[in-house]
């Protein structure tokens, strides 16, 4: 799967300051607003697919002229004078600045109202682009499943269904092997069935 042409979000954790100590909150946006667009194929002669991680992989979030338009409609623009008047002075290790000030403020007030929680509130974050498409049946029959992760989520699930399963009707009573499920995150393969022999 490309990150090219697909409808993204985010989500993550947010670390949030509550009264005198600062917790975790899980935040999913559950609507597309990033998308990575590429040139139409009919605009590029290229044979090979190939593109600048650095350059080409940008999300786009939205158009200049429609955030002008809700800043000047909520009264919410960008203060960003004031931020560099703040650390005009020359120090060895200046203060991290605010969430807002580093990342886009309308994202973090996004993020902000998936956790129920105050802007200046948030301490800081880590967000991860997500596909929001939803798994779904497919094919002339509904017989193949059209879904991300399927070689970690699905192989995990049915190796620890099939470990369980084993154990039906007394099965390890004469059994001299260990049955062994291992599952690794972020892995090619997600588990592997190991036997042992008892000694």
């Amino acid at each position: 799967m490309t990150w090219f042409d697909r409808d993204l979000s985010i989500a993550g954790r947010l670390m949030v300051r509550d009264s005198e100590k600062v917790v975790q909150k899980l935040v999913k946006v559950d609507r597309p607003i990033l998308r990575i667009p590429t040139l139409a194929i009919h605009l590029d002669r290229a044979e090979d697919f190939t593109f600048n991680k650095e350059t080409q992989l940008f999300p786009i979030a939205g158009l200049v002229a429609a955030e002008l338009n809700r800043q000047s409609a909520t009264g919410t623009a960008a203060t960003t004078e004031s931020a560099k008047d703040d650390n005009s002075e020359d120090t060895t290790s200046p203060p991290i600045k605010a969430v807002t000030e580093r990342h886009h403020p309308y994202i973090v007030q996004i993020v902000a109202q998936e956790a129920g929680c105050d802007v200046t509130n948030i301490v800081d974050f880590e967000l991860i682009l997500y596909d929001t498409q939803k798994s779904c049946l497919g094919g002339l029959n509904s017989e193949l499943i059209f879904s991300p992760r399927l070689d970690n989520l699905m192989m995990t699930y049915c190796g620890i269904q099939s470990i369980i399963k084993s154990l039906d009707s007394g099965s390890l009573d004469n059994d001299q092997t260990i049955r062994v499920l291992a599952c690794f995150d972020h892995e090619v393969i997600p588990f592997v069935d190991l036997e042992f022999e008892r000694r």
